[in-house]
């Protein structure tokens, strides 16, 4: 267990307080901060989850939304809010490329 594991717990307190009043920029700035600090695999993984959901609900930030549930499954690949959090950005990120009229690759397969 790393020395600053308990900073990082403080953090991750920190953004998801933020997440319940709506204040996504803070939590993501939050979540960042305590990934910085955290070591282990499948805490990170919830880090990397909690920082999707968040970006989720900010306006252009479904590609990074998508980057982080992808983490989140790689560091945890039976963490099942992780491949939620990834569907949820797969769809919002089709769904913005549908209304700007763009294609979409998705792991080598093009949707619309």
């Amino acid at each position: 267990m790393p020395a600053n594991r308990a900073d990082a717990a403080a953090l991750k307190k920190e953004g998801n307080d933020a997440m319940k009043r709506g204040a996504y920029k803070a939590a993501v700035e939050a979540y960042t901060a305590a990934i910085d600090l955290w070591m282990e695999n499948d805490d990170r993984a919830i880090l990397y989850s909690n920082r999707a959901a968040a970006r989720l609900k900010m306006p252009g930030e479904a590609t990074k939304a998508l980057s982080d549930a992808e983490r989140a499954c790689a560091l945890h690949p039976t963490y099942a809010k992780a491949h939620f959090r990834r569907g949820q950005a797969c769809l919002l990120y089709t769904s913005d490329a549908a209304d700007e009229g763009l294609g979409v690759d998705l792991g080598g397969r093009r949707i619309i």
